[in-house]
């Protein structure tokens, strides 16, 4: 997964890990290229709240929630 993260925004593996452990938060050129790379989760980085649908913005915990709800409802 690190080594992907490096691929994709130039950002050493070796300093994503401690982010993704939490010994570390992550700076402003992590955010922004994971905002980069994940759009529809940018205003979840940035702030940890999330708009209505039609926005398109979303967070991972949400969209693994409509995705169970639809399981749940076929």
């Amino acid at each position: 997964m690190f080594s992907q993260l490096e691929e994709a925004t130039g950002i050493t593996k070796g300093a994503w890990s401690p982010i993704y452990n939490g010994r570390n938060k992550p700076n402003m050129d992590t955010l922004e290229q994971l905002c980069k790379l994940f759009p529809e989760y940018t205003l979840w980085l940035m702030t940890g709240r999330t708009a209505p649908p039609e926005a398109g913005q979303s967070s991972p915990d949400l969209e693994q929630l409509e995705e169970l709800t639809r399981a749940v409802g076929d």
